[in-house]
C-alpha cells in the first residue's frame, strides 16, 4: 500500500447470523486497523432484533480498533432488507460507532425513498457502494443474482437515481466505493479497460453532483 499509494478504507463483508462469534474476528479486525481500514461492512438477518446482543458485541469489539461498523441491507439475501428495517436496528442499538451503508442498486430495488435518507444522521453514512442497475427490473430470484454479480453497470447507466440519491445523503465526504462486475464486458474489453470506463463514469456523475450543490 505505501509503495503505490493505495489506501485501504473498508472490510466488506461480516454476516451476523446463529453462528456468528464477535470474538472470531478480532484477528481480521486489528490487521485490517493495522492496514489503515476504519470501516468493516455487515449484515444482519431480517428478524435483526434476535442479533442486538451479537451486533452490540461486534460494535464494541470494533470501537477498540477505532472502526466503524456499516449496516448494509441487501434487497437478494435474507438479511435486512429495506432502509426502513436498517434504520430502525441501529436506532434500537444505539452504537456510536454503528453506521449504514448505502449501495445505490439496493436503495433503487428497495424503492427507497430520498426524504428517509436525508432525515437519518448525517453520521450514519461513512460508506456508498456507487453502480447503476439493468434498465429493466429482474423478476425472479436468479435474475436479481445475475444482476448483482455479472451485470452491475456503471454510474448514470441504468435506472437508479444515483445524482439525486448522492445528493440527499447528509454526510457530504463519504467513502465511495465503485462496484461494476459485469462479466460479458469483462470478457469482451478486458479488467483495464472496464476499470477505467467505470472511474470515468463515476467521476462524472460525482462532480455533476457537486456542481449541482454550489
Amino acid at each position: 500500500l505505501k509503495d503505490t499509494g493505495l489506501v485501504w478504507t473498508d472490510t466488506d463483508i461480516i454476516h451476523i447470523d446463529d453462528n456468528f462469534v464477535p470474538e472470531d474476528y478480532e484477528l481480521p479486525l486489528a490487521t485490517a486497523a493495522e492496514l489503515g481500514a476504519g470501516q468493516v461492512t455487515v449484515t444482519v438477518p431480517e428478524d435483526w432484533q434476535r442479533y442486538m446482543e451479537q451486533f452490540a458485541a461486534l460494535c464494541e469489539l470494533a470501537r477498540q480498533y477505532d472502526q466503524v461498523v456499516n449496516v448494509e441491507f441487501i434487497t437478494l439475501s435474507g438479511g435486512a432488507s429495506s432502509f426502513s428495517q436498517t434504520r430502525d436496528l441501529l436506532l434500537a442499538a444505539g452504537q456510536a460507532n454503528a453506521g449504514l451503508l448505502v449501495d445505490t442498486l439496493h436503495c433503487y430495488r428497495s424503492r427507497t425513498f430520498l426524504r428517509e435518507v436525508g432525515n437519518c444522521p448525517a453520521e450514519w453514512f461513512n460508506c456508498v457502494h456507487l453502480y447503476d442497475c439493468p434498465e429493466a427490473d429482474p423478476l425472479s430470484r436468479e435474475e436479481l443474482r445475475g444482476t448483482d454479480l455479472d451485470q452491475r453497470r456503471s454510474p448514470t447507466e441504468g435506472l437508479a437515481s444515483i445524482r439525486d440519491l448522492v445528493r440527499s445523503i447528509p454526510n457530504p465526504n463519504p467513502v465511495f466505493v465503485l462496484e461494476g462486475s459485469h462479466r460479458e464486458r469483462l470478457a469482451s474489453l478486458g479488467l483495464d479497460t472496464c476499470a477505467r470506463a467505470l472511474l470515468d463514469s463515476a467521476k462524472s456523475c460525482l462532480e455533476t453532483v457537486s456542481a449541482a450543490a454550489n
